[in-house]
């Protein structure tokens, strides 16, 4: 991938999961079900890219430039995942937690990316970065600290585990 498909996939990350944030804003609680769709949909979009091949041409014509080299090989995209994990949030979490978790998913990984692209400082063993956590840490705090209104050290507590987490799990998306 190069660097200005790594930029726009961040950018297109961010617009993506601030319309999903939309969403969980917006729409009243019983319409969790239309992330349930949306998700679906974008299940059978992506798994009909392996077996229908005029689907497979205009998938990579219009996505591959913005594909990880896993993700053209593999189901399922970032985008999908994204969708699912608003959905989950949504079905599982009160309004707050899920607007909250997928606030810090959006920006955080994001920033979190492109600060690990520039500064990559001291790379754990699977890719990410010191800097890159380091900035997640930085989203979290700021959002836990607005959005809940937690005491520092609540907030800080808080972000450091999803950090923690985030900074330790496999770079899939």
């Amino acid at each position: 991938m190069t660097n200005r498909s790594f930029y726009i996939r961040k950018i297109i990350h961010v617009i993506w999961g601030s319309g999903v944030l939309f969403l969980l804003y917006a729409l009243p609680r019983h319409t969790v079900w239309l992330l349930g769709v949306w998700a679906a949909g974008m299940t059978i979009a992506d798994v009909l890219r392996f077996s229908w091949h005029s689907w497979q041409r205009l998938f990579y014509r219009l996505f591959d430039a913005l594909l990880k080299p896993r993700e053209r090989r593999q189901f399922p995209t970032g985008a999908t995942l994204l969708v699912y994990t608003a959905f989950l949030l949504a079905a599982l979490f009160p309004q707050s937690v899920a607007i909250c978790a997928m606030s810090i998913l959006t920006f955080g990984d994001a920033l979190a990316a492109v600060v690990g692209k520039i500064m990559p400082v001291w790379r754990f063993p699977n890719g990410k970065s010191l800097m890159g956590s380091v900035a997640f840490f930085l989203v979290a705090l700021g959002i836990y600290s607005h959005y809940f209104n937690l005491l520092m050290g609540r907030a800080v507590l808080a972000a450091l585990v999803v950090t923690i987490i985030e900074a330790g799990t496999p770079a899939i998306a």
